[in-house]
């Protein structure tokens, strides 16, 4: 608006540069639209590109570029060869018998990991405001690690289903939504975790929707229970612990 009027505070010589640079911001912004027009088009007509669509998190454009980048995929052998080359997969340092993994690598083709980066932030984001929409997957992992390791998460494992379903040509199958209930908050389900121990090594608790329902306790979890409790000998010399009869006193 202030080049339009011609603002005395602008100098002439900079007012028709700036004139000229705002001409050509105005024409990239045409032939962009008019490109993406195209690519949508052309990612509606074509059938792998359409079937890809269907994952959530992938839209036209993202299903368009991987399928201008590697055809069919045929050059990966498996489903992480290709987010690894999506810079998704986790560094590795490796020196004799220790083993280091750090954070993605982000090598490979930038372009592609940015797409699907962009896809997860949006179902991170949705699932966030609507809990209920979220798998167990998704809960799992929103619980356990921070916003932005959840986003590269669900983008390398976008990237590992769009591999799949360009070897197998079949559809996009929907995961099993959780029961139907009041869903539990993530800061809930997060501090449920940490008070039981589920995920640590010898817990065999396992979680499973809106009505906290869980296996039976590990060995560690039962001998944490039996502490403190009266031993009594069986009749074979074994020694277990008494939960209903009290010692003679």
């Amino acid at each position: 608006m202030l080049l339009e009027a011609g603002d005395d505070d602008v100098p002439p010589v900079l007012l028709s540069a700036l004139r000229l640079l705002v001409r050509q911001i105005d024409q990239l912004a045409t032939a962009i639209f008019i490109l993406e027009k195209q690519i949508v088009a052309r990612a509606r007509e074509d059938e792998t590109m359409r079937r890809l669509t269907t994952i959530p998190g992938v839209g036209p454009l993202t299903a368009h570029a991987i399928v201008t980048a590697i055809g069919d995929g045929k050059q990966f052998d498996s489903a992480r060869d290709f987010a690894a080359c999506c810079g998704l997969t986790r560094r590795v340092d490796q020196s004799a018998d220790k083993r280091r993994e750090r954070g993605i690598s982000h090598q490979g083709e930038m372009r592609l990991r940015k797409l699907f980066a962009l896809g997860a932030s949006t179902i991170m984001r949705h699932i966030r405001a609507i809990s209920g929409r979220a798998t167990e997957w998704q809960r799992g992992i929103l619980a356990r690690r921070p916003i932005k390791v959840a986003v590269v998460a669900q983008a390398a494992r976008n990237a590992r289903i769009a591999w799949a379903m360009l070897q197998s040509k079949e559809s996009y199958r929907r995961p099993p939504r959780p029961r139907r209930g009041r869903p539990i908050p993530f800061w809930l389900d997060k501090l449920i975790r940490s008070a039981t121990g589920q995920g640590a090594r010898g817990t065999t608790a396992k979680w499973s929707g809106p009505g906290l329902e869980h296996s039976a306790p590990s060995k560690r979890s039962k001998a944490r229970r039996n502490a403190g409790r009266p031993i009594r000998v069986t009749h074979r010399g074994q020694r277990s612990a008494d939960r209903t009869k009290r010692p003679d006193t």
